[in-house]
């Protein structure tokens, strides 16, 4: 989980770099974000999701462009740099979320119900300093691959009645 979420805090900076250079600064003001959904249910399954919000016109170009970019940091893997600003971020992130009783529910459920002891929490916020960039690279690798599992661009229904432009599955089988 936590190379992931250091994955998703690169690629959601790199995207809105990338955007603001493919597609200028006009078009590029649109909210995007990568982020590591981890399962509960299922241990080991969860979902890595890239959202963007952009004009209709341009939504296959902005989900080309997030495909790619994710692909390509699977690839590359991180820099020192982005290493350093996530797991900062992500630290101050989990001390944060230690202190405040909000999320405890959720979180105390999810570990009794797969077993793992919730005093490891408490270690959480040290061990994103241990993650290392190859663990990055190696743990986004194994979930990018060159076809998305799945792969969903919304559009809203054009108005007065007009029907909305049929969404292509990113695979055959989707």
């Amino acid at each position: 989980m936590l190379p992931l979420q250091i994955a998703a805090r690169v690629a959601t900076r790199r995207f809105d770099a990338k955007r603001k250079e493919v597609m200028g600064q006009g078009e590029a003001r649109s909210g995007s974000s990568w982020a590591v959904n981890p399962g509960s249910t299922f241990p080991g399954m969860g979902l890595l999701v890239g959202v963007s919000t952009t004009p209709p016109s341009r939504a296959d170009d902005v989900h080309a462009l997030m495909l790619s970019e994710i692909r390509a940091l699977a690839e590359s893997g991180v820099t020192e740099a982005e290493m350093l600003e996530a797991q900062t971020a992500l630290r101050e992130q989990w001390q944060e979320r230690l202190k405040d009783a909000g999320p405890w529910a959720m979180v105390l459920e999810s570990f009794a119900y797969t077993g793992v002891d919730a005093v490891k929490l408490y270690t959480i916020p040290d061990l994103v300093m241990q993650v290392t960039p190859e663990q990055v690279r190696e743990q986004l690798s194994a979930v990018v691959s060159a076809d998305p599992a799945v792969s969903i661009v919304l559009r809203p229904v054009a108005a007065r009645g007009a029907q909305p432009v049929p969404a292509q599955p990113a695979k055959a089988d989707n």
